[in-house]
């Protein structure tokens, strides 16, 4: 299951994935290499990886910046996806994750 529904522009949303969502539990000191795709209109928008990410048992944490979430259109939706490289070179991927984009009346990172 995910715990993102939607994106606000302009904030510093935290995203929770859990790990299951690719069909088996992998035990975190197996994962080698992570990476967190975030895609909108057939486009690369964002890429995080392990670093990016605190990995606890069966689930992925991320945390987005102003300057990331306003990379992002408010009129479309934003698709996820999360690969995953274990030790042994077995590697799995999420479904796509589809999210809305909400909008912000303004484009200044707060600070």
């Amino acid at each position: 299951s995910k715990e993102v529904d939607f994106m606000r522009i302009g904030t510093t949303p935290t995203n929770k994935f859990e790990i299951a969502e690719i069909g088996k539990e992998i035990p975190i000191d197996l994962i080698k290499a992570l990476k967190v795709t975030y895609r909108q209109n057939y486009r690369i928008i964002l890429e995080k990886y392990k670093t990016d990410c605190q990995v606890e048992t069966g689930k992925i944490i991320l945390k987005l910046t102003q300057d990331e979430t306003f990379k992002f259109d408010d009129t479309k939706s934003i698709s996820i996806q999360i690969r995953i490289l274990t030790e042994n070179g077995d590697c799995f991927a999420t479904d796509v994750i589809t999210v809305s984009a909400d909008e912000c009346l303004d484009d200044e990172v707060l600070s």
